[in-house]
């Protein structure tokens, strides 16, 4: 018979954990998706709604062979660091996971976060020294300028539950621009008067799947977008009619044909109901055209933080060339471009492309140029037209850049590269791979998401 398995020193004998035993666990950490981490006897345990410095009692709810996973049963000690949530509808909505976190903590435990994942995955020993303090919001409240929200079975208003489809109804969110208070009535009760019928994701039957709201911090105004399991048809109309009467600061709405049995949350194809075609917005001084699907970052203010960083790294004096990589509708090289000599924009996103260009000429920008297509190959088709970059900009998705984009890159031989990251596993990957001939010189965390884990990070490169 085999005995308990080791790891570094620590006997790791699960059998002796049993399911809906209480133990008494010491919270140090946080995961990434904001549960407690403590320790029994040397075994993890991921306990909910702790923060770290709390000591509690847990009930085991989960045993797997590494970890349990529990809740929390009595607090036999709070942590300093706990606040409580100011959302009534914190701890069941999922939106939110650190609100019961106070704001200067969540900043210190992204910047942990990110000499962490620095010094493991990306195998930095200078990971301390080169990241910056995160740069956090005066007012960590009420930026979102974007709600997915979610309708039940009974016509309710809400988000989902935390890994959960079940719908949370809510009667307003403090993390939007916008509460919601006004709109979320005003969907509901024209959702009972004109009986629409409420997409069920088991059956694929039902016609309304959610409701987008972006919002304006410029002018004040919003687009909402339907989605619509089926086509547009008179029941959406007297819908869209209803909330624009209702709803004075609507600029536009939209139906978004979503007939798949799929969890995305809008559909390809999007048709204009009422008002005005684009919603615009601004960062700094550039203005943009927003349509249903342009992917524009959630929190304006920090957003222009970001951009700003990017600008400072970059210190450009107007005779340089920046190639903008995975561009999307060229927010970044938009807001360059007024410091650079010329931009070149590069997106495999083919509407994305086309905003990049509206935008550019709706604010008269004649020194960028944005192509459809892979980067790496773009680079290669900009060099045959004797076109090379003094710098380069990378802000790819969570996944990261592809290896062959990296080695793209490094062959352009810019002289820096300023890399914006939402995910810091792929940033440490990605700056382990350049760093054979680039230096990085500075690491500065953004808190573009706060009361969220997620944290933005912007990482300066100079070649060696």
């Amino acid at each position: 018979m085999k005995g308990p398995r080791r790891e570094s020193g620590v006997v790791m004998n699960t059998i002796k954990y049993k399911k809906n035993e209480e133990y008494n666990v010491a919270i140090m950490d946080l995961t990434h998706t904001g549960e407690g981490i403590g320790k029994v006897d040397g075994f993890t345990v991921f306990v909910e709604d702790c923060v770290p410095g709390d000591e509690v009692r847990v009930r085991l709810t989960t045993i797997k062979k590494q970890y349990a996973m529990g809740v929390p049963i009595q607090y036999h000690k709070v942590s300093p660091l706990r606040q409580d949530p100011p959302c009534p509808y914190f701890g069941e909505c999922g939106g939110c996971q650190i609100q019961n976190l106070q704001y200067d903590a969540q900043l210190k435990w992204k910047r942990d976060h990110v000499v962490d994942v620095l010094q493991r995955l990306g195998d930095r020993s200078d990971a301390q020294e080169i990241t910056k303090d995160v740069i956090g919001m005066e007012d960590p409240y009420f930026y979102r300028n974007k709600a997915q929200y979610k309708i039940s079975k009974n016509g309710k208003v809400g988000f989902y539950q935390k890994k959960s489809h079940h719908v949370v109804p809510l009667d307003k969110c403090i993390i939007q621009q916008d509460p919601g208070e006004d709109l979320i009535k005003s969907l509901e009760a024209a959702i009972q008067d004109l009986k629409i019928t409420i997409y069920d994701e088991t059956n694929g039957k039902g016609s309304l799947r959610g409701v987008v709201q972006r919002l304006s911090k410029a002018t004040g105004k919003m687009m909402l977008i339907l989605v619509w399991n089926g086509d547009v048809n008179d029941q959406i109309q007297a819908f869209a009619k209803r909330l624009a009467k209702e709803n004075g600061s609507v600029a536009s709405i939209y139906c978004s044909i979503n007939k798949g049995r799929n969890n995305r949350t809008m559909g390809y194809e999007n048709h204009l109901l009422y008002g005005e075609k684009k919603l615009v917005d601004e960062i700094g001084s550039v203005r943009f055209q927003i349509s249903p699907l342009s992917f524009f970052q959630v929190n304006n203010a920090m957003t222009e933080v970001i951009y700003q960083t990017v600008d400072r790294m970059l210190d450009l004096s107007g005779k340089e060339t920046v190639f903008d990589l995975y561009c999307g509708m060229g927010t970044i090289g938009l807001y360059l471009a007024h410091k650079a000599k010329f931009v070149y924009g590069i997106e495999s996103i083919e509407d994305a492309v086309r905003d990049a260009k509206e935008n550019a000429a709706f604010n008269g920008i004649e020194n960028a140029e944005f192509f459809h297509g892979k980067a790496e190959d773009a680079i290669f088709l900009l060099k045959e037209r004797k076109i090379e970059p003094d710098h380069v900009v990378l802000d790819p998705p969570r996944k990261g850049c592809d290896e062959v984009l990296i080695q793209a890159v490094m062959d352009a031989k810019p002289k820096k590269i300023v890399y914006v990251s939402c995910n810091p596993a792929t940033l440490a990957r990605d700056l382990q791979m350049l760093s054979a001939e680039y230096d990085v010189m500075e690491v500065q965390p953004v808190d573009n998401f706060p009361q969220s884990m997620h944290v933005e990070t912007v990482a300066l490169l100079a070649r060696k």
